[in-house]
């Protein structure tokens, strides 16, 4: 899913934005109807502001539904999904509740939690790298890094300087040959085993 995001998304929608359109991707009904809850958005540290709402409706990804056609709870945000393409990506319904969950625990580790948009989808992006059908992998092309978090080089490279000082990573490098990212989980670090990308 992160994946199609960073294809669906234009380049300058933000970090914060992304993160909101992972969770409604993943949440959406078959019809394209997802609603977000006000606590999961406090949680991801996501609710005050109208600002990434506004930018995936400029982008024309998603529309917000008025109160009176949606049946969210106080406080939350009920949205229809534009993109008819995110009906046709993997997994399953039952699966993307799951990879929903998953995703939400991730950014709001604690030690995640206080950090800038930017550097949370980066940690979820390279958690979501970290396993793989084929085993345990701690490298991705720094392209397609860049794309899934929409950021240059030296916003990358910031991120990943602040996951190294909340200890989320122990370090990074890229590789001069392949210019691919590879990184070190810290000591005893266990990350789940579920893949959102």
């Amino acid at each position: 899913m992160l994946s199609y995001l960073a294809a669906a998304l234009p380049w300058p929608v933000s970090a914060e934005a992304r993160l909101i359109a992972l969770q409604c991707a993943l949440r959406a009904s078959a019809p394209g109807l997802a609603v977000i809850h006000a606590g999961l958005l406090r949680a991801m540290r996501l609710a005050h502001s109208p600002a990434p709402w506004n930018e995936l409706e400029q982008a024309r990804w998603l529309c917000l539904l008025p109160d009176h056609l949606s049946l969210q709870r106080p406080g939350g945000v009920a949205v229809r999904l534009l993109d008819a393409a995110v009906h046709y990506q993997e997994p399953a319904r039952r699966d993307r509740l799951h990879a929903a969950g998953w995703a939400m625990r991730v950014v709001t580790q604690p030690e995640l939690r206080a950090l800038p948009a930017e550097a949370r989808l980066t940690a979820l992006t390279l958690t979501a790298h970290h396993y793989s059908g084929t085993g345990w992998c701690t490298s991705v092309e720094t392209d397609r890094l860049l794309r899934t978090c929409a950021l240059d080089r030296s916003r990358l490279a910031a991120a990943l300087d602040l996951l190294v000082a909340v200890k989320a990573i122990a370090t990074w490098t890229v590789d001069p040959t392949t210019e691919d990212l590879h990184w070190e989980p810290p000591p005893g670090s266990a990350f789940p085993a579920h893949e959102v990308s």
